[in-house]
């Protein structure tokens, strides 16, 4: 039994609880005033009910995090962490590393191409990464209306960039699928190259209208658009893309 004053000093004897576990010690003296017994009290039979809430949200951040990483892989984790971008100034021989409308208009007799409209960039990612792009737009003449963009991707290693143009080729597929009068047709048999490629016929309203190229080979990879001229021709398409596709092994960013 514990005392209501010690009695010794004559202190209060304070009883927190829990405290019947252990060895009661007086405030003022240091004097021991009751050893260890075991808890008598009534138990309640109640229990605590579980917070199935925060269960559940691990389980969704769990699984949402699986896709993340399935879709994009680590590259595009890596990405949203580091989005900061750094411009670099594009010099003459990145230019030489993309497909222009000057080039695309060399199969189009009489198309017209304004070399002030084109647009090139390039950008270096924290992770190391580099991209350089090229965009060429022109609706002066909607009858001969020409859009172009070539983007080439520099990742630090081979998996890196298999897992961003994964990440890529779905971004591509649910962007062509939200667009208004257009429809993606595969065409791996009109062309293919390096680890992973693809070929893509765009067409609205069954008339086709462009092209999609995109590819990966080792830590590099690309993405061309075209809208305005379309390739289906295995020759015109190797014509189109063999001097491109020979610089590309070589371009570092």
């Amino acid at each position: 039994m514990i005392p209501s004053h010690c009695p010794q000093c004559g202190e209060p004897v304070i009883v927190r609880r829990g405290e019947y576990k252990r060895t009661i010690y007086c405030d003022g003296c240091n004097a021991v005033l009751s050893e260890p017994e075991e808890d008598v009290r009534p138990r309640s039979r109640r229990q605590k009910p579980k917070k199935r809430g925060t269960s559940t949200l691990k389980v969704l951040l769990i699984v949402f995090g699986i896709l993340f990483l399935a879709c994009g892989g680590m590259s595009t984790l890596i990405y949203v962490m580091f989005i900061h971008e750094i411009d670099e100034p594009v010099t003459a021989a990145d230019k030489e590393h993309v497909i222009t409308a000057e080039h695309v208009a060399t199969f189009l007799p009489g198309t017209k191409i304004d070399p002030t409209r084109a647009k090139f960039s390039k950008v270096r990612h924290l992770d190391g990464s580099r991209d350089l792009n090229y965009e060429y737009e022109d609706t002066a003449d909607p009858s001969k209306t020409v859009y172009v963009t070539c983007t080439v991707s520099v990742e630090r290693s081979a998996k890196e960039a298999r897992d961003a143009y994964a990440g890529l080729k779905l971004g591509n597929k649910i962007g062509i699928s939200a667009a208004e009068d257009l429809t993606e047709v595969e065409r791996k048999d009109l062309w293919t190259w390096g680890e992973d490629s693809r070929c893509v016929l765009l067409q609205s309203k069954g008339q086709s209208v462009g092209n999609s190229f995109m590819a990966r080979k080792g830590k590099r990879y690309f993405i061309i658009y075209i809208v305005g001229i379309y390739f289906d021709k295995r020759e015109s398409i190797q014509n189109l893309l063999k001097d491109f596709l020979n610089k590309i092994d070589s371009y570092e960013g």
